[in-house]
C-alpha cells in the first residue's frame, strides 16, 4: 500500500535552480509513502491551546487554505492527526502536524537524492 502526499510547490521555480529529475517528479507528482500494513482509522485530538496558539491556528490555517495548500472536507478522513503549535527561539510560532502515531505503519527506507 502506498499514498502520496502532494506538495503544493511550483516545479517551474525547482527546475530553474537546478533540482534533480526524482526532486522534480516528487513536486509534480508528490511523494510516495509507503506502508507495511494499513494504519487503522483514528482520530487524534489536538493539545490544549493559548490564545496566542489559536490566534496564530486561525491566521496560518486561512492562510494555508487561500493558497490551495490545504482544503476543508465535508466528511471525517480515515486519520486525523494532530496539530501542535511549536515556539521559535524568535518569539513566533512553527505549525507541525504530529505524524508520530503513523510512523509503526511505515516501511522505512533508504533515500539517495542526488541534486
Amino acid at each position: 500500500m502506498s499514498v502520496k502526499v502532494t506538495m503544493v510547490l511550483q516545479p517551474e521555480a525547482w527546475a530553474g535552480i537546478g533540482a534533480s529529475d526524482t526532486v522534480l517528479n516528487w513536486v509534480s507528482e508528490g511523494v510516495p509513502i509507503p506502508f507495511v500494513s494499513e494504519p487503522e482509522p483514528r482520530v487524534f485530538l489536538n493539545p490544549e491551546f493559548s490564545d496566542a496558539e489559536k490566534a496564530f491556528l486561525d491566521t496560518e490555517i486561512s492562510a494555508l487554505e487561500a493558497r490551495g495548500v490545504i482544503q476543508r472536507v465535508s466528511r471525517t478522513p480515515l486519520c486525523v492527526s494532530p496539530l501542535k503549535v511549536v515556539p521559535k527561539t524568535s518569539g513566533k510560532f512553527r505549525l507541525i502536524c504530529d505524524l508520530r502515531h503513523r510512523w509503526n505503519f511505515l516501511k522505512i527506507i533508504g533515500v539517495v537524492v542526488s541534486c
